[in-house]
């Protein structure tokens, strides 16, 4: 699954169980994607690390496209690495200097396969169930049609 969230601007709430329940059924290789202005990474230092390591814990993956909010002077100065074959992927790093798996930030990403897994299969267009509609809105304008003329005339016939 992709999700699309953005204008995080430090603040996480929106990952938490509790307003994004979705992620109970989610694994690693589900990605949310904060589109602009992510905010998880501002200091550059040690005052980031906890805010990333809970990142980190979450049972997705985490990815993010900059924003103009964003501390770009901390930005570069994580190591660029690739990413299911894409490049210039930063990866963020604990103040250790150690790989945190998420959240990556996406500069020039070039994703050459995404699988698709199939899950709710969405009711097609089309067959008995639009012609029903079309059927029953269709009486349903002409028994209108016909209680309107028989009530106008019965009004005229009583005056």
């Amino acid at each position: 699954m992709i999700f699309v969230t953005g204008d995080c601007h430090g603040n996480f709430e929106r990952f938490k169980p509790k307003y994004f329940p979705e992620q109970a059924q989610m694994t690693k290789r589900d990605i949310v994607i904060c589109a602009g202005d992510f905010g998880g990474v501002w200091f550059g230092d040690g005052r980031d690390e906890a805010a990333l390591d809970w990142l980190e814990s979450l049972p997705f993956t985490l990815a993010f496209v900059c924003g103009n909010h964003e501390n770009y002077d901390a930005l570069k100065r994580y190591p660029v690495k690739d990413w299911h074959g894409g490049t210039d992927v930063k990866k963020s790093l604990k103040a250790d200097g150690s790989p945190l798996d998420t959240p990556i930030e996406f500069q020039n990403v070039h994703v050459k396969e995404i699988e698709n897994n199939k899950g709710t299969v969405l009711p097609e267009t089309g067959g008995i169930g639009t012609t029903l509609f079309i059927t029953l809105g269709a009486l349903a304008v002409i028994g209108t049609g016909l209680f309107l003329v028989t009530n106008k005339r019965i009004s005229k016939e009583n005056f």
